[in-house]
């Protein structure tokens, strides 16, 4: 008895109970620039990268004496991060490639110039390839260096704040982990389910078959066999087609049944292992199985406060130490406005806007800006609970005024 496979032994060769090595699973390929193929993985690095590039980014001022804080729009840096970082790019397009970076290498590199050597005021910033950088430390000195591997040259060295470096969940201080290493064997096997899945339908959507006969068959007509059989039945096209054998051959088909290999479990089961890597809640990845009205919104806002919030924290405590130095990183400062994603519904809103207001803690030009409306002359001034005055008049009874239109006691007369 012959046996015909293309890749593997027969599904009752002790070849499938053998212990495997983790050399990884035959006939799929993993890299940083390939994962994202797998389509769960490529939902968890979209709905991170597009979400973070696309939150309000500035630079702001300390004002005095614990002041709070103002926009900085006249610095060179918020002029970078918020609007143009280069000539090519816009702002967002710049931080969604390099939250890519992350998401699949683990780190990103942005080469950053400066004007003139005096006043070192940042000019541009352009990603570069991770997998070509190297953050290194001197052995001699403990000084921080980053190695650019180039082609037909010689490594480039880089010291200093030249290099925009985010680095992501790592161990030793230098580098992050790429997500991608780390959960190589759980995007494998979501690669091989799709890759199984569309061999299983290009191949007819049948079960895997072989051919008996009752002669050894030599090696070039198993050969012919095999030909003829993927030209006349394999593919959709020639599905069911009817089969002829001779000299007593015969086709022998194995029941193969999904739900009983629990194949759309799997399936279901690597979708929630790489969003679980990514801390991606599962309806963002448009798994909507396990998901109520109720529910959505609190995942949206732990989606916002534990897997968004780090990696904005990372961002602007690195473009804080990189961008703007010693003299002015008391002055100066990054930050992301996380206002969009933790506004809630607008009923929830509304409620908010009249504590905050009715509690003198914001004005109600305050609350205009951040629904997006525009101010309103007499908006400026805080307001108390109550009679709704002005914080100023808290606690100051309100003038007696004389009536404007007094009227005038009528003159008694004497009867007649």
């Amino acid at each position: 008895m012959a046996f015909l496979a293309d890749t593997y032994p027969a599904p009752d060769d002790d070849y499938w109970y053998k212990s495997r090595s983790l050399a990884g699973i035959p006939g799929t390929t993993i890299t940083q620039q390939a994962a994202p193929q797998v389509a769960a993985v490529m939902a968890c690095v979209r709905v991170i990268a597009e979400t973070v590039s696309s939150l309000p980014y500035g630079v702001y001022r300390w004002l005095p004496n614990d002041r709070g804080k103002e926009s900085a729009r006249d610095h060179a840096v918020d002029d970078l991060i918020r609007r143009e970082p280069n000539d090519d790019q816009t702002a967002m397009e710049f931080w969604e490639q390099m939250m890519v970076h992350c998401l699949t290498n683990g780190n990103a590199y942005a080469r950053v110039s400066y004007t003139a050597p005096s006043r070192r005021t940042p000019r541009s910033m352009v990603p570069i390839a991770p997998q070509t950088v190297t953050a290194e430390r001197d052995k001699e000195t403990g000084v921080k260096f980053y190695r650019i591997r180039r082609e037909s040259r010689p490594d480039e060295i880089v010291i200093g704040d030249e290099i925009l470096h985010i680095p992501g969940l790592g161990y030793d201080g230098l580098m992050g982990y790429s997500p991608v290493e780390m959960a190589r064997r759980a995007i494998e096997m979501g690669q091989a389910a799709e890759i199984y899945a569309g061999n299983f339908f290009a191949n007819g959507a049948l079960p895997q078959s072989y051919a008996t006969f009752p002669q050894v068959l030599s090696k070039d007509a198993r050969e012919e066999l095999k030909k003829w059989l993927k030209a006349n039945h394999g593919g959709l096209t020639n599905a069911h087609n009817p089969g002829i054998f001779e000299s007593g051959g015969k086709i022998e088909s194995l029941n193969l049944n999904h739900r009983d290999m629990q194949f759309l479990e799997l399936r279901r089961f690597q979708i929630e292992e790489i969003a679980r890597i990514y801390r991606v809640p599962l309806h963002l990845v448009g798994d909507l199985s396990r998901s109520t009205n109720n529910n959505i919104e609190h995942q949206s806002l732990e989606f916002a406060m534990h897997t968004i919030r780090p990696w904005l924290v990372r961002i602007e405590q690195r473009v804080n130490k990189t961008l703007f130095g010693v003299r002015e990183a008391d002055t100066f400062f990054s930050q992301f406005n996380m206002e969009g994603l933790l506004r809630g519904d607008s009923a929830g809103r509304s409620a908010l806007y009249a504590t905050l207001i009715s509690h003198a803690v914001m004005t109600p030009n305050e609350a205009r800006s951040k629904e997006n409306l525009n101010w309103r002359p007499d908006g400026d001034k805080l307001f108390i609970q109550g009679a709704m005055v002005p914080v100023d008049m808290a606690g100051q009874r309100p003038e007696q005024t004389p009536d404007p239109k007094p009227t005038a006691k009528k003159a008694k007369t004497a009867k007649p």
